[in-house]
């Protein structure tokens, strides 16, 4: 049988990197990529960020070495289409995967891709389910691993988690060719059920880490059912019980900090004189009360959008703080860039961080009329006044000062973000001078004009292990 053209292509990749080192030939510059994912991480809530307990001492170090973006944004505000805009660099309007139509379709080629076809060896270690082969998100990676927490029990006895002993494993077999190394790692995402390890900074005795998780995160009921209760109102979550829940996402993060440490550690024990560009991030954030939501959905606010960015390596400077905004598309272009292989963009909307980042700039993010959130509560309530107020679709258009987020039921909020961070104070989007808001508007206009025509609605993945482990996140019934 014929070699196919990707077989072919990679045994020239490795006989070029065999000859590089035996024939005297110039050393190999190409570098080591790695790109880890803290799926559903909030900086606030980080304490390399400014949080006031010890979520993540890794990070604080690793920051050192690195610089840390500030104020970075997602796409959307859940994890399909962020992971789309981070392996396409294009916004979730182009690239088309939403709730409309869960997956990523093959017209734009992933930066897996790229790299694959220009020598890269591709390994992507996902804990996450939206993250698969089944949602286009795994093309281009030669080893696609799925680990998804949710239908595999931890072994109490291992040393370390489960994705950094198959990480390991790959980088063990190297063969002379430059990493491309992605990462999901899912323990941020509800349900949080951290082990007292993580979470005793969090609880004064590990009896409180019982009680709360088995009072919001009880073995047993829908993973969902604490989502429902909160949006139909009827039974509202008390302060204590809020009170749980951010320690509870607190130990998880601290857990989440220490994997990102074993992956980081592992990848630079591997010594083959290539240089590391490191990136570590997250997805999207999650609402833990905030404008009274739960988790990730049905908004774009900050707590939604704002996302987890540090870069280590060339062209990034060690023990930054950059202020100036950035987004989770950027990265799509720095990575290729880096590469030596061709990133201009015709729209010039997303940037390579190694170089000059201006001092005001537009962002957009959106989220897809959210049919398969609203699905996932029980039949009998979807007419439910509490939830139909969120059948819409939301686009969000972020300056350096504004953030105007406007719903196609004709709703329009603007916020101040220098004077307001935290968005408490929303104004009326006609506050805003003439000027300034017709530009915000246009922009929305202009990305809402670019997305893909309608489609018909098509299904959430269904194959069983992949709805399995969605329905374990509470995305699917």
């Amino acid at each position: 049988m014929s070699p196919s053209p990707a077989m072919f292509a990679r045994a020239c990749a490795v006989l070029l990197a065999a000859c590089m080192s035996s024939c005297g030939a110039e050393p190999d510059e190409r570098p080591d990529i790695v790109l880890i994912v803290m799926d559903t991480a909030r900086p606030d809530y980080l304490s390399v960020y400014g949080h006031p307990r010890p979520t993540s001492p890794y990070l604080e170090e690793f920051a050192r070495q690195a610089t840390v973006y500030e104020r970075a944004y997602s796409t959307s505000c859940w994890t399909l289409p962020a992971h789309a805009s981070l392996f396409t660099g294009e916004a979730p309007q182009v690239h088309g995967a939403d709730q409309r139509t869960p997956s990523l379709g093959p017209e734009l080629p992933t930066m897996a891709e790229r790299l694959a076809q220009a020598g890269w060896r591709t390994g992507g270690f996902s804990a996450n389910a939206w993250v698969a082969k089944s949602t286009g998100l795994a093309r281009g990676f030669e080893t696609f691993e799925a680990h998804w927490r949710r239908t595999e029990a931890p072994d109490p006895a291992a040393t370390e988690h489960r994705t950094t002993t198959a990480v390991k494993a790959w980088l063990a077999q190297d063969d002379g060719r430059p990493n491309l190394l992605f990462v999901n790692l899912i323990e941020p995402h509800a349900p949080y059920r951290p082990r007292w390890e993580h979470a005793a900074p969090f609880f004064a005795v590990e009896a409180a880490l019982e009680a709360a998780t088995q009072a919001l995160f009880p073995a047993g009921r829908a993973p969902n059912f604490l989502t429902v209760r909160h949006y139909l109102g009827r039974e509202p979550l008390r302060e204590l019980e809020w009170q749980w829940m951010r320690a509870l996402y607190e130990g998880d993060l601290r857990h989440t900090d220490a994997i990102v440490k074993e992956l980081v550690q592992a990848v630079d024990a591997r010594a083959n004189g290539r240089p590391k560009l490191v990136f570590v991030l997250s997805d999207h954030g999650e609402n833990l009360g905030d404008h009274g939501h739960l988790g990730h959905v049905f908004n774009l606010y900050d707590s939604n959008l704002r996302i987890v960015l540090l870069a280590r390596g060339p062209g990034f400077e060690a023990g930054k703080r950059e202020r100036r905004l950035v987004g989770i598309r950027d990265l799509h272009p720095t990575v290729l860039a880096a590469a030596g292989l061709d990133a201009r963009r015709a729209d010039g909307e997303a940037l390579d961080l190694r170089g000059p980042i201006p001092e005001q700039r537009l962002l957009s993010a959106a989220l897809d009329d959210p049919r398969l959130t609203i699905e996932t509560f029980p039949d009998e309530l979807e007419g439910d006044p509490a939830l139909t107020r969120h059948k819409r679709a939301l686009d969000a258009a972020i300056s350096t000062r504004w953030k105007v987020i406007r719903g196609t039921d004709g709703s329009c909020e603007t916020f101040d973000l220098l004077a307001d961070p935290r968005e408490q104070s929303p104004l009326d989007c006609g506050a805003l001078d003439a000027t300034t808001r017709q530009g915000l508007e246009a922009w929305i206009d202009m990305q809402r004009a670019r997305r893909k025509g309608d489609a018909a609605p098509v299904a959430a993945p269904q194959d069983p292990s992949t709805r399995d482990a969605l329905r374990g996140l509470g995305y699917v019934e």
